[in-house]
């Protein structure tokens, strides 16, 4: 009798199982993390949310919303090898199925982006917009979006304002500190018109930080500025970062495809394999 069970469960790959079952146990482990960090960080801060911008700029908010998407994913794809569950499988491979589709959509967006833009403008598509506020609403926006926005312009990439093209800081005269349009009697008085903030500075190693370093650049053409501030907009700076990495960038997304495409194949293994396991259990039985 002993025997004939084990006979009876070797339709089931115990390696596809407990692989499947541990690569999404950790995934769990790990979004869940992701959860509870995002949400004690929004607690501590006490945040309060008036505008889409607070959301897309605030990266807590997407430690919640990535942590859930692939917390919930991996609990199908963890708990359905696990109790060998058939329903659960098939929602794992096709919610893996679907994330698939759209980081193809999302590499073909960027494609188009920054290599056939007309494009996007005839579909009346404009990725830029979205940081349109932050820009006309800096330094009175939420302490996130501000926070944000210095991190990206002197820290990560080096660019200024959010534009794609090599003139973004002039989009900083959208900026009611900083726009150019005030009396001379007021710029007197107001030393940032026709600047641009710290953070699209250029510093020296051991620098000292001026708030007023880029002061009077906007009126002013990219050469002339160029050793002072960063005159790039943060969307070209982003596309100059992929065209100078496109081989490790085209790298990531082959490993990552392929890892998603390895355990979609496995699920629907396994599934195949619950079903053979099923109709043998059906016709021991029914001897």
């Amino acid at each position: 009798m002993a025997s004939r069970s084990r006979l009876d469960r070797s339709e089931v790959s115990l390696c596809v199982k407990y692989f499947l079952f541990f690569f999404n146990f950790i995934i769990l482990i790990l979004s869940f993390t992701a959860v509870g960090v995002g949400i004690w960080i929004l607690v501590i801060k006490e945040k309060k949310v008036t505008s889409f911008l607070d959301v897309l700029l605030d990266l807590s908010f997407w430690l919640v919303i990535f942590g859930g998407i692939f917390g919930i994913i991996s609990f199908f794809g963890c708990f359905g090898p696990l109790r060998e569950n058939i329903t659960f499988l098939k929602i794992y491979h096709w919610c893996i199925t679907g994330g698939i589709l759209i980081e193809l959509l999302f590499v073909i967006f960027v494609f188009l982006f920054y290599f056939q833009p007309d494009v996007l403008k005839d579909l009346k598509i404009y990725p830029e917009n979205m940081f349109k506020d932050g820009i006309q609403l800096y330094p009175d926006a939420d302490e996130d979006v501000n926070d944000f926005i210095e991190l990206v312009q002197q820290d990560l990439i080096g660019c200024c304002g959010f534009s794609n093209d090599d003139e973004g800081y002039k989009q900083w005269g959208q900026n009611m500190y900083f726009n150019c349009s005030v009396s001379d009697d007021m710029k007197d008085l107001n030393k940032l018109a026709c600047a641009v903030p710290e953070s699209c500075c250029k510093y020296k190693d051991g620098e000292i930080k001026n708030l007023l370093c880029g002061a009077g650049v906007l009126n002013k053409s990219p050469s002339e500025v160029s050793n002072q501030i960063y005159t790039r907009g943060c969307l070209k700076g982003i596309g100059d970062i992929i065209a100078q990495n496109s081989l490790v960038f085209g790298i990531i997304i082959a490993v990552v495809l392929v890892v998603q495409m390895t355990t979609i194949y496995f699920a629907k293994n396994l599934i195949f394999q619950i079903k053979q396991q099923i109709r043998k259990w059906r016709y021991n039985h029914n001897r």
